[in-house]
């Protein structure tokens, strides 16, 4: 249990400490790593004994990659809006 533990969680560390930072660049990039659990989520929504837990990690990927673009695009306006603002003073 704890390979397949750390076959699924292990690649949401890398990412981590950018995400809590607050890095709109790494916000993009992690939205990118959902699509991986979509398609796991998929595939175990396509079998009947997995069903629910695969409609979760699908849910919760769409989720995580909604807020995580969502969060990239925000930033990155503000940044840059903060960018255009110190370059007039």
């Amino acid at each position: 249990m704890m390979p397949a533990l750390l076959f699924f969680i292990g690649p949401l560390m890398f990412p981590l400490r950018g995400l809590l930072a607050g890095r709109a660049y790494t916000h993009a990039w992690a939205g990118y790593m959902a699509l991986f659990y979509f398609i796991v989520g998929v595939w175990y929504a396509g079998a009947e004994v997995d069903r629910f837990i695969g409609i979760l990690i699908t849910s919760a990927s769409i989720l995580f990659f909604i807020g995580a673009i969502m969060f990239a695009r925000l930033q990155g306006k503000a940044d840059k809006a903060a960018a255009s603002e110190n370059q007039n003073q």
